[in-house]
């Protein structure tokens, strides 16, 4: 028997954690090291992630058995300023991120591209989804039934 999940966000905290991980270490990386500055004249060189939290989710897009996603994660980190391998400073972070996946429930998913990780400074919307039910827009319910058909059952397409 398989595992069992409160939720979505749930699946995703226990399945691709790691995904994410290393999308946000790509993110710190690009974003906040490689020797720009951070609060004033202090240079910001090393980090540590302590913590991500899958808080969130909406889905953007659904096919038959493809889905993209946002991911809304909330992050806590150390940054840290160092001088010769010895700790000068740390300063402790906590921000939250929008990361875009995609793929299916057979397949598994994946994060998109590296650069797919994007700061985030406002609560998730209240109108996201906890269940496991895509949200389809009402333009793409149409060829959403007629792909599901052709899929499950061509023969409710047929003209009798």
């Amino acid at each position: 028997m398989g595992k069992k999940y409160r939720n979505f966000s749930d699946f995703l905290q226990q399945n691709y954690i790691e995904n994410i991980y290393h999308a946000l270490e790509d993110y710190i990386e690009e974003k906040e090291l490689t020797g720009k500055v951070y609060r004033g004249e202090i240079y910001i060189n090393n980090y540590h992630i302590n913590n991500i939290q899958v808080t969130g989710y909406r889905f953007i897009k659904s096919e038959i058995d493809n889905v993209e996603f946002i991911v809304h994660i909330d992050a806590d980190y150390n940054l840290f300023e160092t001088e010769d391998e010895c700790l000068i400073k740390s300063y402790p972070t906590q921000k939250s991120f929008l990361y875009k996946m995609s793929g299916s429930f057979k397949e598994g998913f994946r994060g998109r591209k590296k650069d797919e990780m994007e700061l985030y400074n406002s609560e998730m919307p209240e109108n996201l989804s906890s269940g496991l039910v895509p949200i389809i827009p009402k333009d793409e319910l149409d060829n959403y039934a007629v792909n599901f058909l052709k899929k499950y059952c061509p023969e409710a397409l047929q003209v009798k």
